[in-house]
């Protein structure tokens, strides 16, 4: 709650009164914290409360926030090692044809009859979702491969639980998930799991992988070796180390897709300050995207390229604005966090377009927020490969 405040309020000169409420009862299956955050809607700076900023009033700034809170949520829920991630999005919008469930909240305070009201109404739409899902089983996996490139049957069970109304229906519900047309068997894990995905999710891999292997063949962002020189000689904190070289000849290659890891702190954006400079003297626009804003803002600030959200970017692309062309160099930082949807969608357009595509990551950050895999570690425990 601090980081997403500090964040995304804070640092647009808002003043934050934050508050996180404790459970009103020690019972683990009633727990409810919860957090109340209020905001000043004027900035405020060295001479005090401006001018009211109208805009932090506008529905698409509020969804932006919501969203921002969702990717800070789940940051936290990956590192307290759970595997539950939120969506701000509502059903309609994910695509899910499932009902969203009652919330009861400070009903509660409204009385007995109010809550045992609700609690049948919630159990009566947990009936009709376990329902659709025994008729239509895809109508489950839609939303768990959403959340998971590979599942296992816990996973599908644990889902299920929260969309059927008793036992019975739900053994009825994981009966038909688990032997729908739509799942595939991928493998078993090292604990001896066996692992599904759906084969639109499969498809979407093989898409992906497509556009990768023909890109990597492509040759179209040659850069001359005297602006390569001259970025590199002109680097203020001297030159890059050997690891930071390699990667940077990478790069710098003629190929359309290239692939870099590195770990955290070993110079991934003082590389590619330096790659930067080189694509802006050859004529190359180059423009930067991450999953999260903190992320692309990140990026900007430290290498010095223009950056956004993907998920901003894509919606430009979608309105005919700031289209990608074969001129174009795309750096994505924090790759391995990019759901496999998304970044198919992306290496698709990029591929289109003939734009070049950078994918940095690290492969120890915190896995994707949507269905995705990590790359593979790098070989011999080096902390730099490509």
């Amino acid at each position: 709650m601090r980081g997403f405040v500090r964040d995304v309020f804070v640092s647009q000169g808002m003043i934050v009164d934050a508050a996180i409420h404790e459970p009103h009862t020690k019972q683990a299956d009633k727990r409810n914290p919860h957090a109340h955050i209020m905001l000043t809607t004027r900035s405020v700076g060295p001479e005090g409360f401006g001018l009211k900023v109208t805009a932090w009033d506008r529905k698409d700034v509020l969804l932006d926030w919501r969203k921002q809170w969702a990717e800070h949520a789940n940051r936290g829920l990956e590192l307290g090692g759970h595997g539950v991630r939120i969506d701000h999005r509502s059903f309609k919008d994910q695509g899910i044809e499932l009902e969203p469930g009652v919330k009861i909240g400070t009903a509660a305070r409204d009385g007995v009859q109010v809550v045992a009201q609700m609690r049948a109404e919630q159990a009566e739409i947990q009936r009709r979702n376990g329902e659709a899902i025994i008729a239509a089983p895809d109508i489950a996996l839609v939303p768990i491969s959403k959340e998971r490139a590979a599942f296992t049957r816990g996973n599908v069970r644990a889902f299920l639980k929260t969309h059927t109304v008793d036992a019975a229906q739900l053994e009825a519900a994981l009966h038909a998930v688990m032997h729908s047309p739509d799942l595939v068997q991928v493998g078993k894990d090292g604990r001896g799991y066996v692992h599904y995905t759906t084969r639109d999710m499969l498809a979407t891999e093989q898409r992906m992988l497509n556009a990768a292997d023909l890109m990597a063949a492509r040759l179209g962002h040659w850069v001359n070796p005297k602006y390569c020189g001259q970025a590199l000689t002109g680097l203020q904190r001297g030159p890059l180390s050997a690891d930071q070289r390699k990667a940077f000849d990478h790069v710098m290659s003629d190929s359309n897709l290239a692939v870099v890891q590195g770990y955290a702190g070993t110079g991934k954006s003082y590389m590619l300050a330096a790659a930067r400079e080189a694509w802006d003297a050859q004529g190359y626009r180059v423009i930067g995207g991450a999953l999260a804003g903190k992320a692309a803002e990140g990026l900007e600030i430290s290498s010095g390229i223009p950056s956004r959200t993907l998920a901003s970017w894509e919606l430009m692309w979608q309105h005919g604005h700031a289209a990608l062309t074969s001129r174009n160099v795309l750096v994505i930082d924090e790759a391995g966090m990019v759901g496999t949807r998304q970044l198919a969608r992306v290496l698709e357009r990029a591929d289109e377009a003939g734009a070049k595509v950078v994918l940095v990551g690290d492969t120890r950050q915190l896995a994707a927020i949507e269905a995705g895999r990590r790359c593979a570690p790098s070989p011999s425990g080096s902390a730099w490969s490509s």
